[in-house]
């Protein structure tokens, strides 16, 4: 059977979080091993470039569609 971290994912709707959103991915790697970062149209910054060095998964949305979406 495999190990429990390998099939859950952490899923993380992020809208402008550019200040918070690298450390957030960073720490909760140490808990799980498979991170969905799903960006619902940040005007921040470009979230997948920011957490390119990171093994997060990132989804980006053209534009907010809201949390629920997310």
């Amino acid at each position: 059977m495999e190990n429990s971290k390998d099939i859950i994912w952490l899923v993380i709707p992020v809208f402008n979080n550019a200040r918070t959103v690298e450390d957030i991915v960073n720490q909760s790697f140490k808990f799980i091993k498979n991170i969905l970062v799903v960006d619902d149209g940040s005007t921040d910054c470009d979230i997948a470039s920011l957490l390119k060095k990171t093994n997060a998964v990132v989804i980006t949305h053209g534009k907010n569609k809201g949390k629920g979406a997310a």
